[in-house]
């Protein structure tokens, strides 16, 4: 048994490496003794008997972890049969890996890695997330303190200015000024609220973005038209949030700067994916070139749809309009 010989009941129990066996067996006969034949059967390995003629030994290797039994039957030539009245019987131990509870555990310590590795995920995120929220709320104290505040202060000036003046053409265009800063105003306080709390819009993108529309263009007798789908119901409200922005600026940009007579505002949702589009037919722009110095609004379009991973899609033409346009696919 691998190299050492042992007798019978001496075998017992054999750890996992001790699995190639030979058996050696004889039978006693005083007529023509080289006649006897012999079966044997290792019960736990083999099927059934297996006939060995007259050989007297038999070999097996690897032998699977488990209980077995070994038993010879002798025949003598007038074909009368006796089998051993002591089967040798032995047991080969399992590795640690065949045994039955290393599966079950590998899956435990399997799971428990997934949920260690999730729980990491998750602080990782929460650490990250704190670490936005504090920026956020940084970036909202220097805008109150600095921006919005001078701001308000140069509204006022205005204000008080525009009750100077007679009545005339210069006092109504300073009033105008004045109502187009105060509303500027009230934009910058709303986005400053947003970086003060969580992205929320109650009341829903659709109705938001149409509000937004009709109050930008209005004033400016600019042709609006509205083709706004709301199926696309389960946006997360940061989403949501930045789409909205995105929608304003690319209006505003629109009404205040490009001279558009016709502006048309598309929202095309499905389960699957959402198309914002705002197209005016303005004055344009070269596309490949840079934005004029001191305008941000495109870049931060562009940072806002990457920051939801939208697809930012722009097109324009120098007297040919802009199209902005943002897919959000799930």
């Amino acid at each position: 048994m691998n190299g050492r010989r042992l007798s019978p009941d001496e075998i017992g129990k054999l750890p996992p490496d001790r699995n190639n066996v030979e058996f050696s067996y004889t039978g006693v006969s005083f007529v023509v003794p080289n006649r006897i034949t012999f079966s044997y059967w290792l019960e736990g390995f083999d099927k059934t008997w297996v006939n060995a003629g007259t050989r007297r030994q038999t070999f097996y290797t690897n032998l699977p972890p488990g209980r077995f039994r070994f038993r010879v039957s002798a025949c003598n030539p007038d074909n009368m049969c006796s089998e051993t009245l002591n089967p040798v019987a032995f047991e080969i131990e399992p590795h640690y890996y065949q045994r039955a509870w290393f599966l079950p555990l590998c899956a435990v310590a399997l799971a428990f890695g997934g949920w260690t590795a999730y729980q990491l995920r998750i602080r990782r995120l929460s650490a990250k997330f704190d670490l936005i929220l504090a920026e956020r709320g940084r970036s909202a104290r220097e805008l109150h303190d600095t921006l919005i505040q001078g701001f308000a202060g140069i509204t006022m000036s205005m204000q008080a200015l525009a009750s100077r003046l007679p009545s005339s053409g210069a006092r109504e265009t300073l009033e105008e000024i004045v109502a187009d800063a105060g509303q500027s105003l009230r934009e910058a306080r709303r986005s400053l609220s947003g970086l003060r709390s969580r992205p929320d819009s109650p009341a829903g993108l659709v109705p938001t973005v149409a509000r937004i529309a009709r109050h930008l263009t209005e004033p400016k007798d600019v042709r609006l038209k509205l083709t706004l789908s709301d199926e696309y119901t389960d946006l997360p409200a940061d989403v949501e949030y930045n789409l909205l922005r995105i929608a304003q600026e690319a209006m505003l940009n629109a009404v205040r700067h490009s001279g558009a007579r016709n502006l048309a505002v598309t929202l095309e949702s499905t389960r699957e994916r959402l198309r914002l589009s705002v197209k005016d037919d303005g004055t344009g722009f070269d596309e490949t070139g840079a934005p004029p110095a001191g305008h941000y609004g495109l870049i931060g379009m562009k940072e806002r749809a990457a920051q939801i991973g939208a697809i930012f899609e722009l097109t324009s033409e120098r007297g040919r309009g802009t199209t902005v346009s943002v897919l959000l696919e799930s």
